[in-house]
């Protein structure tokens, strides 16, 4: 019958044949690499199957042969090193295990620069909204980045009507925009990708193009259910006073007409001389004139003499 050895017998087996001068070589980590996910760097490794191993990280930058610590009597296989970069740095990292007096060999990174190596993931919270304006959509997101950033940010923003095929691409620094000139009732889709701007030594940035947001413009201004109800309450209303008014004036048609047109009365003093007009007097004096102008052919003026 064959005896099958755990993984943890076999370390075991392979730490005896690595012993040297009486003390255990532990073996080196593996599959060390670097993880940078939005200027967020960390060493990860597998870990090694022993008890009470604990870790150390160095770090090497620029032309110096030496290297520093980043961590140290770490037990869990991961080391945070964000704060301890700088952005443009080139550096190599490598880390060791220890158990006791016992300890393995490093195990080194291949060079890594944040500027050139680290990823840029999507925007987030992005959200397309729409308001009462109509032929208009509302765009909202936040850089992946955190706000302390000291490297500026611009996005590539791309919208399309769902179903075409043609897409609008929009380059903004602004993270609230609004989208204009849309169709009404129509439905939009909009995606964003975040692109760092660096220094011209080092090529710009680009990170992961987000999700697709849709979102439909509102329809344009037409009758709402509130308007129907406010005109047709004002026009029972007009329509009642007319009625009224018209029962009004039929009952009334005499007095109202009097109301509206009294009846015309004369001054007394333009009455009387109607009455009693003086054209007759004058009518008299005028025709004693005519007579005794007829009575004499030629009148002459004599002058006399002194």
């Amino acid at each position: 019958m064959g005896t099958e050895c755990s993984p943890r017998s076999l370390l075991l087996i392979l730490l005896l044949l690595l012993r040297t001068n009486g003390i255990f070589m532990l073996p080196a980590p593996k599959n060390v690499h670097i993880d940078s996910y939005n200027l967020q760097h960390k060493l990860l490794w597998d870990p090694i199957l022993l008890e009470n191993v604990t870790y150390t990280v160095h770090l090497m930058w620029g032309n110096k042969d030496d290297y520093i610590v980043l961590c140290e009597n770490l037990i869990e296989p991961v080391c945070d090193f964000t704060e301890e970069i700088e952005f443009k740095w080139r550096i190599v990292v490598r880390v060791r295990a220890q158990r006791g007096p016992a300890h393995s060999n490093w195990t080194e990174t291949s060079e890594f620069q944040a500027a050139s190596h680290t990823k840029l993931g999507p925007v987030n919270f992005l959200t397309v909204s729409r308001e009462e304006e109509p032929n208009s959509l509302y765009v909202s997101f936040e850089s992946p980045l955190p706000p302390n950033t000291e490297y500026s940010m611009k996005y590539l923003l791309q919208y399309w009507r769902k179903g075409f095929a043609v897409k609008t691409e929009l380059w903004v620094t602004n993270t609230l925009l609004k989208l204009k000139d849309l169709e009404a009732s129509a439905e939009y889709c909009v995606n964003v990708t975040a692109v760092m701007k660096i220094p011209p030594v080092i090529p710009d940035l680009t990170g992961e193009t987000s999700h697709v947001v849709c979102a439909k413009t509102p329809g344009a201004p037409g009758v709402t259910a509130d308007k129907v109800i406010f005109i047709s309450v004002g026009l029972i209303i007009l329509c009642c006073i007319f009625l009224g008014f018209s029962y009004a004036f039929s009952r009334h048609r005499g007095r109202i007409k009097t109301w509206l047109y009294p009846p015309y009365n004369i001054p007394p003093d333009i009455e009387q001389y109607l009455q009693e007009p003086p054209w007759n007097g004058h009518l008299e004096k005028s025709k004693e004139l005519h007579s005794a102008e007829e009575q004499y052919d030629i009148i002459s003026i004599v002058e006399s003499e002194s």
